[in-house]
């Protein structure tokens, strides 16, 4: 077991891998998704390209025609995530579109070279 991951993502890494390739795990938990990748656990490549973290489903769903309700939903939530809501949305209300995309974004990007193969292609 790797130490980095608590007891509840061990449970849906391990549920996700007795799946087909059409299981994804969905996780805000950046670190635990960084010790994966970091483990030489076979857990990691049977589990790639499997990951969706927040910042890709957010971002899903602010480019498919749902920003203005994902950008007042995360602004009226302030505490729910900090990184989406100090970096992405740090205008508040006022965040364009393309601004809080190119956050996203980045952020998917730096999370990609601390992952590896790990996240989910396309997202």
């Amino acid at each position: 077991m790797i130490e980095a991951l608590d007891v509840g993502e061990a449970l849906l890494f391990s549920a996700a891998c007795a799946h087909d390739d059409s299981c994804r795990v969905v996780t805000g938990d950046k670190r635990c998704v960084q010790a994966l990748h970091q483990s030489a656990d076979p857990v990691a490549r049977t589990l790639a390209g499997q990951i969706l973290c927040l910042e890709q489903i957010v971002r899903s769903f602010a480019s498919s025609g749902l920003y203005e309700q994902v950008r007042q939903s995360v602004v009226r939530s302030p505490d729910v995530d900090t990184t989406i809501n100090t970096i992405v949305f740090s205008r508040g209300l006022s965040t364009p579109k393309p601004t809080a995309i190119e956050a996203l974004d980045s952020y998917i990007r730096k999370l990609r070279q601390q992952t590896g193969t790990l996240l989910a292609p396309g997202v």
